[in-house]
């Protein structure tokens, strides 16, 4: 594993239980001005364990919003922009983000456009946030419930695992990271995903670490080769076009879900259409779907959702010409991109989960 991390590093990813790797990163770089962003849980769970080791963060102006994805859009960023230069942020500040997706998302947005960009690192503290939302350079917003709808490319100047802060998280809240876990396996590892499904069965999780790090490097490796989303990149959508719409219906319902559980039923639905169009194995997709609702209790909604969720659908960044386009699997480890198929097609394999 020690090579693992090492791999890591040298891709600006620090691994490790030292949080004087944080000071040493924020010496060697000569920062300004460092302030910390974070959510309500964040700022009352995990600043206080980070203040116990860093200087820096002990000393660091506090920007706090509340916590949940109804604080990722416009008035909450144009509150983080205030509040910047409120704290006279130059352009040789830090900004921390300290927490999940909701937080690396809007506070690597408002630092890439403050002061047209400033640097940025991100602290994840769930595992969704660990393993996916907080590398990659993708930033952005929700407006009208349609999500990251406005956003921008611009990576981290580094990315800090503690994996110590998990413990901040209920068991409900580190389950459902698994999504993107297993998300990683399907499309490129099947090793991965069976080491996965192993753990979440098994009554020995000893080696959550390596996992973590297992999926990291699938997406920092196809990141690399494709870092602004034109082609190869797009196989980590799977799962989050039709999971964005379902995610998208709960939230114009002041109801929202996990995003994790959002692409894990998004998993499914597009395992259906892939079976559907000859693109994968009935029998894959039913073990999939199998192992999934096994180890997540998946949101439920009425058949007559399925309208608004498709009209979400239709406005999804990924569809060109009003053609849908999807990532699918066509085994397990191997993915395919840009899939097109019609809405009937999506509409069956909605109502299919239903049933």
């Amino acid at each position: 594993m020690e090579n693992k991390i090492a791999t890591l590093k040298s891709k600006n990813v620090y691994f490790s239980e030292e949080v004087s790797t944080l000071d040493a990163f924020i010496e060697k770089n000569n920062y300004s001005k460092v302030v910390v962003l974070g959510d309500t849980n964040t700022i009352e769970l995990c600043l206080p364990y980070l203040n116990l080791f860093s200087t820096y963060t002990a000393n660091a102006d506090i920007i706090e919003i509340d916590a949940g994805e109804g604080s990722k859009n416009i008035d909450i960023c144009i509150g983080i922009w205030n509040m910047m230069l409120d704290y006279e942020m130059d352009r040789k500040s830090l900004l921390i983000n300290l927490g999940g997706g909701m937080v690396s998302d809007i506070g690597a947005f408002a630092a890439s456009t403050y002061m047209r960009g400033i640097d940025f690192i991100n602290i994840p503290s769930t595992l969704l946030a660990m393993v996916d939302a907080s590398h990659g350079g993708k930033n952005g917003i929700d407006v009208n419930d349609f999500k990251n709808i406005i956003g921008c490319f611009q990576p981290a100047k580094a990315v800090f695992i503690f994996p110590s802060l998990l413990n901040s998280l209920n068991e409900e809240e580190q389950l459902f990271g698994f999504a993107e876990i297993i998300k990683h396996g399907l499309i490129a590892d099947e090793k991965h995903f069976e080491d996965t499904v192993a753990y979440l069965l098994a009554a020995d999780q000893s080696n959550l670490a390596e996992i973590i790090i297992d999926s990291i490097l699938i997406k920092l490796n196809i990141v690399a080769i494709d870092p602004l989303d034109k082609k190869e990149r797009k196989i980590l959508n799977y799962g989050h076009s039709i999971g964005h719409a379902i995610e998208s219906y709960f939230l114009s319902l002041e109801k929202p879900i996990h995003h994790g559980l959002a692409v894990l039923t998004g998993i499914i639905i597009e395992n259906k259409i892939a079976v559907s169009q000859g693109v994968l194995a009935a029998e894959t997709a039913n073990s999939i779907e199998s192992i999934i609702k096994n180890n997540f209790q998946l949101p439920k909604f009425p058949a007559n959702a399925i309208t608004t969720i498709l009209e979400f659908l239709m406005h999804d960044k990924k569809n060109i010409e009003d053609q849908i386009h999807l990532s699918l699997i066509s085994k397990i480890g191997e993915g395919k991109i840009e899939q097109v198929c019609d809405i009937a097609t999506v509409n069956t394999a909605i109502e299919q989960y239903l049933v």
